[in-house]
């Protein structure tokens, strides 16, 4: 049996690369073989070692091509028509693969296109549901707000299987009367071997934190730095690509902390997977300062997945997911 893997919205920043490849690498020890749809090469650059088919699928990542998605419902439905000329391309280079079931490993508005242009069968993709928050719009019969989710969904009720990362994503498939198979899946998980290695050798030597991961306008990060910043005898890493259209205000706070030798430490750069995990070592508390849209949209955050995962346990607000983690594991 193979399976293939597509990213409708991949990016070069953020998890996108190393999620595929988790993906992958489950599949591979169910002993199902596995081909990768890239865009672009990026993730064939992303990846160490070459060690799953690749195909490239595409010169350019949808992301950034087409990110007009992003902005207005106008402005979106202007694009589509080069929307559909690049899905259909990329659908005929699916078909000529030996793959007939899809895994969908982001589930957002750049699915829907996917979906509607590129001939691939409602009942030929698994979608993997990282949040709700694109289940979930407003009842009116216009705009993203109402058709995003409609589709969205409607490929739900076709497809036979639904992978999903949080466990209150099963209250949500209930109330809407899914029928569908549906599996809970590991955001991330580790070798047994791993679990009794001591790793606390690789702790700073100062106190540090550290919050690591996209840079966006729902991390409150400077809080933590006003905090941190009356504290000399802690020392807070932040690392991590900025996301398109972040606040200005914001990025030049953490700017004018990227140069400075006190104890705020900014680099706001893309992390390898490697030195991503590295940090978290280095780190005695991993710091996650997200924001209720996490909750709302019932939304894992992979900073407290992979903290844990290496064996440091985070510092964060009352909400979901981290207050579950805290009251069932003691792990922050």
């Amino acid at each position: 049996m193979k399976i293939g893997i597509i990213d409708p919205s991949l990016r070069e920043e953020g998890h996108h690369a190393y999620f595929n490849r988790y993906l992958a690498e489950l599949l591979r020890t169910a002993g199902i073989e596995v081909l990768i749809a890239d865009f672009n090469h990026t993730l064939h650059r992303r990846y160490e070692k070459e060690d799953f088919s690749m195909v490239n699928v595409a010169d350019a990542l949808p992301t950034k091509r087409f990110s007009a998605l992003e902005s207005s419902r106008f402005v979106g439905l202007m694009v589509h028509p080069a929307l559909a000329a690049f899905y259909r391309d990329i659908g005929k280079k699916l078909s000529a693969t030996d793959v007939n079931i899809w895994i969908l490993s982001s589930y957002d508005v750049y699915t829907v296109p996917f979906i509607c242009y590129s001939g691939i069968r409602f009942d030929h993709t698994i979608p993997v549901v990282h949040s709700l928050k694109h289940l979930r719009g407003k009842i009116r019969p216009w705009g993203r707000s109402f058709w995003v989710p409609f589709l969205l969904n409607y490929n739900l009720s076709r497809s036979k299987l639904i992978l999903y990362l949080a466990g209150d994503h099963e209250k949500f498939f209930k109330r809407t009367g899914s029928k569908n198979h549906r599996l809970l899946i590991p955001y991330n998980t580790v070798s047994e071997d791993l679990i009794d290695v001591d790793n606390r050798h690789r702790m700073h030597e100062r106190f540090r934190i550290c919050t690591l991961g996209i840079i966006r306008d729902d991390k409150d990060i400077p809080s933590v730095i006003d905090v941190v910043g009356n504290h000399d005898d802690i020392d807070y890493y932040v690392g991590g690509a900025v996301a398109r259209g972040l606040d200005a205000d914001y990025e030049a706070l953490l700017r004018s902390h990227s140069d400075h030798g006190g104890n705020i430490i900014v680099n706001l750069n893309y992390l390898t997977h490697q030195a991503y995990h590295d940090e978290i070592q280095k780190a005695h508390f991993s710091i996650i300062p997200i924001m209720n849209k996490y909750e709302k949209n019932v939304q894992l955050t992979g900073l407290m997945i992979d903290s844990l995962v290496n064996k440091r346990p985070f510092i964060g607000p009352d909400i979901y997911p981290l207050n579950e983690w805290v009251a069932k594991y003691d792990v922050g």
